[in-house]
């Protein structure tokens, strides 16, 4: 008996041991309360030997330390145990039992003469119970939880896919900045070039000393719009590295970034193809679909409800028993097996309607899921619609911007000259310099606007989700993208694909 107890104990730990859940805990630094003297580990070093930042590497490093898509990836799991435990409902159930005990009576009546008595005894048995049929139940629970362990899947992937769109976002954001600092220094140089001119001027008396200090003024003008560039930058390289799940919150000095440039002229399919390969690959309506399956096979069970229940069972027992009378020759014991087995059937027929009420629920649940996906079927397209027009205009927007550029720089240089000859007076010269000055700026919003509509396209029809299995190991995933799209505009009647006109609109 103490064998069998010892190697049930074995057997028991083994299991438990053996199945525990292993992970990569969160940075250290973030169940710390200080942050100076906080536990550092590997998170600290992600950018240790990182001298240029790509965009390719800070989405790559954000999908292996962002921790709110981690935990997207154990939701995965978690749902992938909860089908486990669908599919063990159809396996039999065994179970072991030991009891020890004793029992004291005094019996009343003619066999009450001997007085009271001591029973000690033990039963040891095993058995298993194994539900034969439930009305399809077990089934449609499994089908439940193969459909939510997908929706976890999709769920996961749509958590890939805001976060990688995020870090573009911020990525774009940070060169953005840059170049605004960029444009305030060369603005700067400009203004300080022309102060030393005309301090000159004026120490020999051709000019007041109201120029002399509205070059000062212009001056302190583009410091001022320089410091607010570089605080847009550093918060910028914050975002982009909290998103990296570095825990410092903060770049190294000796972390810089790549240019990013903007292709005005780049190819693009019409919308129709970027509809179709949302409503195809969008992980979040794709994760719709499988909660309105999960709606379909709810209403299912429901109506195993009113089925019986089959099982069969089979018990084996060995019991020992040993019992003492008051009369000290009434003794007797008694030790052997016991076994039986055999089927049962149990069958509600009535139970105050509930069955019936549970199932009308079910039903509503799912034109519920029927009219959620229809409404996440409309965002879609909404959304690439959007996406689509707003990249087609940005592209349209930054080439006029570039064209005003080159007409606010020759005739900036054409009032300076103007100016260092004096037939202009410094008003005029304010003015087109400014006109400069926003000029840059303005196309530099353009460049960013346009690189975050072409991202903001990709993410709405899923095919920065393909950059996601690029990211994570799949290099071909992305050749694979645009031969699909390529294939596509072949198949919707294009003998190749459409290139951006100068003065964009979507194609009919």
């Amino acid at each position: 008996m103490r064998l069998f107890n010892l190697a049930a104990a074995c057997v028991s730990a083994t299991l438990v041991f053996s199945g525990c859940y292993k992970y990569d805990k969160p940075t250290a630094a973030t169940l710390e309360k200080e942050f100076q003297q906080r536990k550092r580990d590997g998170a600290d070093e992600l950018l240790k030997d990182v001298k240029l930042l790509t965009i390719e590497n800070a989405q790559r490093i954000a999908l292996a330390n962002n921790p709110d898509y981690r935990s997207a990836y154990h939701a995965v799991n978690a749902a992938q145990m909860v089908y486990y435990q669908a599919l063990g409902s159809f396996a039999p159930t065994i179970d072991a039992s030991f009891s020890i005990g004793q029992s004291h009576s005094w019996p009343e009546g003619s066999s009450a003469s001997y007085g009271r008595s001591n029973n000690f005894y033990t039963r040891t048995g095993i058995g298993a119970n194994w539900v034969l049929f439930n009305g399809l139940a077990r089934y449609f629970q499994a089908k439940i939880a193969k459909s939510g362990h997908n929706y976890q899947l999709a769920m996961e992937e749509d958590a890939c896919r805001t976060l990688l769109r995020g870090v573009a976002y911020a990525y774009n954001e940070i060169m953005l900045a840059k170049e605004n600092i960029r444009i305030a220094d060369k603005d700067m140089s400009f203004q300080q070039d022309c102060l030393r001119e005309t301090e000159l001027k004026y120490e020999v008396g051709t000019v007041p000393l109201s120029e002399v200090l509205n070059f000062k003024i212009r001056v302190n003008n583009a410091i001022s719009s320089k410091i607010a560039a570089e605080r847009t930058y550093e918060i910028a390289t914050y975002a982009l590295a909290v998103l990296m799940g570095y825990p410092e919150g903060k770049f190294p000095e000796w972390v810089k970034f790549a240019e990013i440039k903007t292709d005005l002229d780049a190819i693009i399919p019409k919308v129709e193809v970027y509809l179709d390969t949302a409503l195809a690959n969008r992980p979040d309506l794709r994760g719709m679909r499988e909660q309105l399956k999960i709606a379909e096979y709810s209403k299912y069970k429901s109506y195993s409800a009113f089925s019986p229940v089959v099982s069969a069972y089979v018990n084996f027992n060995y019991n020992t028993s040993d019992t003492r009378q008051y009369d000290p020759r009434r003794h007797s014991t008694g030790r052997g097996p016991n076994f039986e087995y055999g089927a049962q059937v149990n069958w509600t027929l009535f139970n105050g309607l509930i069955r019936y009420n549970q199932m009308r629920e079910a039903q509503a649940n799912m034109a519920i899921a029927e009219f959620s996906l229809a409404s996440a079927w409309l965002s879609v397209v909404q959304e690439v619609r959007t996406a689509y027009i707003n990249y087609l205009q940005s592209v349209r927007q930054s080439k006029v911007f570039e064209e005003t550029l080159k007409f606010s720089t020759e005739q900036r240089d054409l009032v300076a000259k103007e100016y260092e000859a004096g037939t202009i007076g410094i008003t005029r010269l304010n003015e087109v310099q400014k006109d400069l000055v926003d000029a840059e700026a303005t196309l530099a919003t353009a460049y960013i606007n346009t690189k975050n509509a072409m991202v903001q396209l990709e993410a709405a029809a899923g095919l920065i989700s393909l950059n996601y299995k690029k990211l994570t190991g799949d290099e071909n995933a992305k050749t694979q993208a645009v031969d699909d799209v390529q294939t596509e505009v072949i198949k919707s009647g294009e003998k190749e694909m459409p290139t951006l006109p100068a003065n964009p609109k979507p194609q009919e």
